[in-house]
């Protein structure tokens, strides 16, 4: 063999023992992956490719990426597209096919502060490419986000508290104050939050009026009910526990939801898709769950114990 195919050789294993490490303590999972205890440590979040990773794969081409996604309980900003955190323990490592990534937000193996999916929903399951050439419509797009993420903001999530959605308590507010009720979403601002009255697939729907104000009478009258009147929808369970929001964008012609789910007890990730799949959306987010843990590839947890979901 050749001393320059030698060296690449080397340099390729060598690249992928820094990936994955071999552990004789590892265990395997119910998805098939390797699990491993985990270990408080600092690590650098980025966004974009490091500039070794950009030098790696201009020589070897890879054609995946190894991201690795973690949860962390302190973290400080290093700028626009990187952040120093000090993990718990637990991480999750996807194996990503480099010519489906979105590489304007995600790109290069190595530990990330997000990891988005484009998906179609086709033949009842979610898949990355198209089948055969077959024409896909828009509207079967799904996009999955997932997160590396705060302590904080887990438990956040956890209590329905997100990002640029009411928050429980603006919610209550407007359905205590019934159908002209108002409340204030999540920064602070008066929103209009009003309860509609209407209920749709077992969801309260409420109408943040802020998302229609951009929206003509014409735009309006092109959406489908109960989406031309309402855009946050809220589910209960029998104790009237808050369950699950909804979010959804009016624009003319279509309709975007998002559903904030858990991938594991602490890995969040943002369900978007088109209002028509509004109703099955738990079954939408099943079938996320099972294509991200698809594409799981390693794991490590904050104790020594190991235990499968």
């Amino acid at each position: 063999m050749p001393r320059s195919a030698s060296l690449r050789q080397a340099v390729r294993l060598a690249a992928l023992l820094l990936l994955f490490p071999l552990s004789p303590s590892s265990s395997v999972a119910a998805g098939s992956w390797p699990v491993e205890p985990g270990r408080r440590e600092t690590v650098t979040l980025t966004a974009l490719r490091s500039l070794p990773g950009a030098i790696y794969d201009s020589i070897f081409g890879g054609q995946y990426d190894y991201v690795t996604l973690v949860e962390y309980s302190a973290s400080k900003a290093l700028g626009a597209n990187a952040r120093e955190v000090v993990t718990t323990g637990n991480s999750l490592t996807f194996k990503v096919d480099a010519s489906q990534a979105m590489t304007n937000i995600v790109s290069g193996s190595g530990p990330k502060t997000q990891l988005p999916y484009v998906v179609y929903y086709r033949d009842e399951r979610l898949e990355e490419k198209g089948n055969g050439g077959a024409q896909i419509d828009k509207h079967q797009k799904v996009t999955l986000l997932v997160y590396s993420t705060s302590v904080r903001n887990v438990e956040l999530r956890k209590n329905h508290s997100y990002e640029q959605t009411p928050t429980p308590e603006a919610i209550a507010k407007a359905l205590d104050s019934g159908p002209a009720g108002s409340a204030s979403n999540n920064s602070g601002t008066q929103a209009d939050l009003t309860d509609t009255g209407q209920v749709y697939c077992g969801y309260a729907a409420l109408r943040d009026e802020s998302a229609y104000r951009t929206l003509n009478s014409q735009a309006l009258a092109g959406l489908n009910k109960p989406f031309d009147t309402a855009n946050v929808f809220v589910r209960f369970d029998a104790a009237r526990r808050l369950t699950k929001i909804l979010y959804c964008s009016p624009s003319p012609g279509t309709v975007a939801c998002r559903s904030e789910e858990f991938l594991n007890s602490w890995a969040p990730f943002t369900l978007s898709f088109d209002s028509q799949f509004f109703c099955g959306v738990d079954d939408l987010a099943d079938k996320a769950r099972v294509f991200l843990k698809s594409n799981i590839v390693r794991e490590t947890v904050s104790n020594a114990t190991v235990v499968n979901d």
